[in-house]
């Protein structure tokens, strides 16, 4: 293991997945000084949580969401919202298969909403 990676232990598996590199780079069209790792964050919690999950048109689920968070995202909106948009869709799959997980300390993560 290099010096960076245990000193800096979240550059690891630094790049994105195929799926999420577009939103990220629709997000830093408009934000180029923005962080995206909230993003990636909640893409990778939105698609554990719709893995599986195929659309009636035979796409895997994980596309709406994408397409949401791709429009927000081109609208120039927050990294809060792209990544509320990515995790929009979670909570309509049953509760047994919604992932344990905490949000990460700060104020900025989206808070869950159990409605």
């Amino acid at each position: 293991m290099t010096t960076v990676d245990r000193v800096l232990p979240w550059r690891r598996n630094a790049l994105p997945a195929e799926e999420v590199a577009p939103l990220l780079s629709a997000y830093r069209a408009r934000h180029p000084r923005s962080s995206t790792a909230m993003i990636s964050r909640a893409y990778a919690v939105a698609a554990n949580a719709h893995q599986g999950q195929v659309r009636n048109s035979g796409d895997a689920y994980i596309q709406h969401p994408l397409a949401v968070a791709m429009i927000v995202a081109e609208l120039g909106l927050d990294e809060v919202t792209v990544a509320a948009a990515l995790l929009h869709a979670r909570w309509r799959t049953p509760p047994s298969t919604w992932p344990r997980c905490r949000p990460p300390s700060g104020p900025r993560w989206p808070p869950s909403s159990t409605g």
